[in-house]
């Protein structure tokens, strides 16, 4: 009703996101590519400390947890605001990647040979933990804040509530998840969980 086909592919509007779209297709990989042997001995002979254990259980369920909250931020509070089909493509793609890395948090637990309720344990933590409970809530509330909003699309308040989810997510992207990843990459430089590493590269 606002004058956009969005079933509509063309005209290309934003030619940079076209072209980028179709380079994120390149990167495209699936878990099973990479073998978890390594891993799976370490993590059944005990080759782990303690607190390295714990290091990996809260980094996954956080980033399992995180990777979920992406896509539903897309769906939820972005796509509306969105009428560029190229752009609607390249989020489309994103959520595609995003539910690729779920399932690799997925195949690494059960490469250990975790069974759902190990897993479950796991992937539960960042409820049990305030610290990941509230880092997860702060990206919530920016996406609850344009969900709920009732301002009329393009006015000052929906731009506002949109650009805020923009950024907190956009220090949610290149703040929350390479720190993350660099607990991990952490320990492989110590030799242990070099699998689950390269999953995360």
């Amino acid at each position: 009703g606002r004058g956009y086909d969005l079933r509509q592919p063309i005209p290309v509007k934003y030619r940079i996101v076209r072209e980028r779209f179709l380079n994120a297709r390149k990167n495209f990989w699936t878990p099973n590519d990479i073998p978890m042997g390594e891993d799976k001995l370490q993590w059944n002979m005990g080759k782990l400390t303690e607190s390295e254990m714990w290091l990996f259980k809260t980094n996954i369920s956080y980033l399992t947890a995180s990777d979920n909250l992406v896509p539903d931020n897309l769906v939820n509070a972005l796509m509306g605001h969105i009428t560029a089909n190229e752009m609607r493509q390249y989020l489309r793609w994103q959520i595609m990647e995003e539910s690729n890395h779920i399932e690799s948090y997925l195949f690494i637990l059960e490469s250990f040979g975790l069974d759902d309720k190990g897993q479950g344990q796991i992937f539960n933590l960042y409820q049990e933990i305030p610290a990941l409970t509230d880092k997860l809530n702060w990206n919530l509330t920016f996406t609850h804040n344009v969900v709920k909003s009732d301002a009329p699309l393009g006015s000052p308040e929906a731009n506002r509530a949109l650009l805020e989810d923009l950024i907190s997510y956009y220090i949610f992207e290149y703040l929350f998840f390479p720190l993350g990843f660099s607990q991990i990459f952490a320990l492989a430089r110590k030799g242990k969980l070099r699998n689950t590493a390269q999953q995360y590269s």
